[in-house]
Order: C-alpha cells, then structure tokens, then sequence
C-alpha cells in the first residue's frame, strides 16, 4: 500500500521475481521452435544460457 508515502488511497506497488531452471528436454534454438530442436546435452554454452533465467517486474495497481 502506498498511501503511507503520500500516493492517494487504493495504490500499491506490486513486485515479482520468477526463476526459470529448465534441465533436460529438447531446446528449439529459433524464435517459436522454427530451428532445429536438439537436446540439451547437444547445443552449445550459448544456446542453453535461455534454459536458467530470472524475470523481475513491478506493477503499479490502483484498486477502485
């Protein structure tokens, strides 16, 4: 709730963090799997940096 820093009643800051680990599997190299799917122990250190990932976001919400 931001309304203890001055922001007008019904206004919150939301904030995310998701992990992405993927192991194993076939990992397609191309935008929406147009390349060639391989497995995970036959593509290169820079194809699988995709497979383990952190996503951050934030959100300001107003709630009426």
């Amino acid at each position: 709730d931001l309304a203890q820093w001055g922001m007008p009643k019904g206004f919150s800051l939301d904030v995310v963090a998701i992990l992405f680990l993927n192991f194993g599997g076939e990992r397609c190299t191309e935008y929406a799997g147009s390349g060639p799917c391989l497995s995970g122990d036959d593509l290169k250190a820079s194809q699988r940096d995709v497979a383990r990932h952190l996503q951050l976001g934030s959100a300001l919400r107003y709630t009426f």
